[in-house]
């Protein structure tokens, strides 16, 4: 604190927060009692009281004060005309959610009614967006097959030749990194930058990782340029990339389904398709994306990525809700409430006062609700 010995004087007390190893003491600029948003400064104390770390904010300009505060039961009324409700599969995670135990579950996701509000008005100002809400999309069944009972050696799902040989080897706890490279490949000098090492640890190289569990290939890429005289058209790459599927992961076949989005469009070398993963009765598999990438010139596939989940625990969970959506609505709106706080608008440059939706108790943001359950499922704080 020696650089700012009158830090304190101009913030307040605000809370402090237990850590792994200290306290961390948080002092700030306070306008209606809130906090002002990157104000102030905070301080990590360890048990014997020795300051660890000090951080220093600053003093920001005071905010205009809203003339009026919408009350918090007009934003209840809002939410609820319009509030809507997804059912999808999701694995929620003991460390991004308050949860006793995780693994798969069937839920009711909110995608519409989850807004922030500026103190002042009724119009929503951010809605929480999920990762695939950007760009429009549809899915599309995959055709029937006769699904491949045989088993095939990675080094050929991968397209390894018999001039490659494995230059590294690492173990990465549950999975196995596996890279390949032509041998008497001509090493180049070792440079001194960050982009020579990359160079030399990467090209020319297929790179793979490898379950050690099962022994399945869970994705690889090519870094070595492999070219071919085909001039394949997207319609013509797509049976490779379905073919390949059926070979690689058959027992996850009658579960994929093709993703369509409106920014598709032919790429120059290769022809990349994405698929998700469905419960059996419709319902997607949130963010559970596979990719196949095939090389036009070649036929080839230069780019895997697979499933993450075990099929055996999304076959034992229901395929129905148990709660109806009208049931997680009135769940979802009895839980609901509103954190009031300063927030920086960088567009403008300021502060606002803004509302955003929480959870009653635990102050953090309600993500799903539980369709077999009826849990509310909310963050971490």
């Amino acid at each position: 604190m020696e650089h700012y010995p009158d830090a304190l004087k101009d913030f307040t007390y605000h809370l402090n927060k237990k850590m792994d190893n200290r306290d961390r003491f948080y002092y700030k600029q306070l306008v209606m009692e809130l906090p002002l948003d990157n104000s102030g400064c905070y301080i990590d104390v360890d048990a014997t009281g020795k300051i660890l770390t000090f951080t220093y904010e600053g003093v920001k300009p005071l905010p205009d004060i809203p003339a009026g505060i919408i009350p918090v039961e007009a934003l209840r009324r809002d939410v609820q005309s319009k509030l809507d409700f997804e059912l999808t599969v999701t694995h929620v995670a003991n460390f991004l959610f308050d949860i006793e135990k995780e693994g798969l579950r069937l839920v009711y996701e909110p995608v519409s009614g989850n807004e922030k509000y500026k103190a002042d008005e009724m119009q929503p100002t951010f809605k929480f967006q999920r990762e695939d809400d950007e760009v429009p999309e549809t899915y599309q069944p995959l055709p029937v097959f006769k699904l491949n009972a045989e088993h095939i050696p990675n080094e050929e799902i991968i397209g390894i030749t018999p001039g490659m040989e494995i230059i590294r080897e690492v173990d990465m706890g549950e999975e196995l990194g596996i890279v390949w490279r032509d041998q008497g490949w001509d090493v180049p000098k070792k440079g001194k930058t960050m982009n020579d090492f990359f160079k030399q640890q990467t090209e020319s190289t297929v790179k793979s990782f490898i379950s050690k569990a099962t022994g399945k290939v869970l994705r690889f890429a090519w870094f070595y340029e492999r070219t071919g005289s085909l001039n394949l058209s997207r319609n013509e790459c797509y049976p490779i990339a379905i073919r390949f599927l059926r070979d690689v992961i058959p027992e996850f076949y009658p579960y994929l389904q093709q993703v369509v989005r409106d920014d598709e469009g032919e790429l120059s070398k290769k022809e990349s398709f994405v698929f998700s993963i469905h419960n059996g009765h419709g319902i997607s598999v949130e963010s559970e994306i596979i990719m196949v990438a095939v090389n036009r010139s070649t036929g080839f596939v230069d780019y895997y990525s697979g499933p993450t989940i075990e099929l055996e625990e999304l076959k034992q969970l229901p395929k129905e809700a148990e709660i109806s959506e009208e049931e997680a609505v009135a769940s979802y709106l009895d839980h609901l409430d509103f954190e009031l706080a300063w927030e920086y608008d960088y567009d403008q440059e300021s502060q606002k006062l803004i509302y955003t939706p929480c959870e009653k108790s635990s102050r953090t943001q309600i993500r799903y609700i539980d369709a077999i359950t009826g849990e509310v499922i909310v963050e971490k704080d």
